[in-house]
């Protein structure tokens, strides 16, 4: 299902990684990938080492969320909106 995107955008809970087309899973579990993806075609390793997000340092979360387009902070507003949502109805 698709969402229509105005022009005003909300970015007040964007709490959750993911978009509301590749939701992130609820785990918040990332896979490191090696080598990088340029060199991928050279180097095929599979992908094994993964870490938690929310264990990254505030620091380094900071930093994510900065560098991040309106777009992608739109689509965590969203997912963080859907949620709450759920949470509230358990």
């Amino acid at each position: 299902m698709g969402a229509c995107v105005s022009s005003q955008q909300d970015f007040s809970d964007n709490v959750s990684i993911g978009s509301a087309y590749n939701p992130a899973p609820l785990n918040n579990v990332i896979s490191v990938r090696t080598p990088p993806p340029i060199d991928r075609k050279n180097h095929r390793e599979v992908v094994t080492r993964k870490f938690r997000i929310l264990d990254l340092p505030d620091k380094i979360l900071l930093e994510i969320f900065r560098q991040m387009g309106a777009q992608e902070v739109l689509h965590l507003s969203m997912l963080s909106r859907k949620i709450k949502e759920k949470i509230g109805e358990i």
